[in-house]
């Protein structure tokens, strides 16, 4: 951390990829930005319904609410807005009443997100997340309920093109956990967002704490249009290492793809 700004990239195919894509694609002007927050608390029936190979290897896991994530969102949201973007919300029923933000506020249906991040520059959520070991592709993001049910999958985001988007972060737990199939490939999160397009992807590596993960990601985008995201993303780290020096703290989040 103190001598390199770090960006990884999976495989030598999508590193490839990523080269062909922002050489080809224009530097994009501030425009739109999509913010999620989906707070609430997910229980064990919920978690067991959805990823059922839980049953044996976490039978009595329930995810409490995230009590610093509208701090996060809003944060987030500001910043951006300071670097001219024009900043929606996509919210849970939950966050929605608690914040008093009224039914203008579109929810965060695992439908509505696929049909609104395809139009956004840059995409923050921060919701629950739950990597499934057996089925990479099948790891979980918990949203808000809608027609389709509230998770979405990593499989889900193969549908889409997110060629506009120069940065996703998935402010969720275990969201950059991925395994190898053969060919080296990674699947996961990971897959699905380079693999639709994006040029730069935030994921976690473990269940992140709550507190530091919002004061990083509230540091990387006051300085994400500052210079290159590795270096927001470096900068952010030591400043939360600098009050909380265990790894755990701020080590668990990584920056993949361009460079740009």
């Amino acid at each position: 951390l103190d001598r390199y700004e770090v960006v990884q990239v999976p495989s030598g195919r999508m590193a490839y990829n990523l080269w062909q894509r922002s050489a080809q694609r224009p530097r994009l002007t501030p425009r739109r930005a999509l913010v999620v927050a989906a707070l609430a608390s997910v229980s064990n029936a919920e978690l067991l319904a959805s990823l059922p190979s839980l049953r044996t290897t976490h039978p009595t896991l329930r995810l409490s609410r995230l009590y610093r994530g509208w701090d996060e969102a809003r944060s987030v949201a500001k910043s951006l807005e300071a670097s001219q973007y024009t900043v929606h919300y996509l919210v849970d029923e939950d966050t929605r009443s608690r914040q008093g933000l009224g039914s203008t506020t579109p929810l965060a249906t695992p439908e509505q997100f696929l049909r609104t991040t395809p139009g956004a520059n840059i995409v923050h959520v921060v919701a629950h997340g739950v990597f499934n070991p057996f089925d990479p592709m099948q790891s979980s993001l918990f949203l808000e309920t809608g027609g389709a049910g509230r998770v979405l999958k990593a499989n889900d985001l193969l549908d889409i093109t997110l060629e506009d988007v120069e940065l996703i972060s998935l402010a969720a737990c275990q969201t950059g956990i991925s395994d190898a199939r053969p060919g080296a490939e990674p699947v996961g999160f990971l897959r699905a967002l380079l693999g639709a397009g994006a040029l730069n992807v935030i994921l976690t590596e473990w269940e992140v704490d709550d507190n530091t993960t919002a004061q990083i990601f509230a540091e990387l985008y006051a300085n994400v249009k500052l210079g290159p995201k590795s270096a927001a993303l470096t900068t952010a780290q030591k400043r939360v290492r600098a009050t909380h020096k265990h790894p755990y703290y701020w080590a668990g989040i990584s920056l993949y793809g361009s460079t740009y």
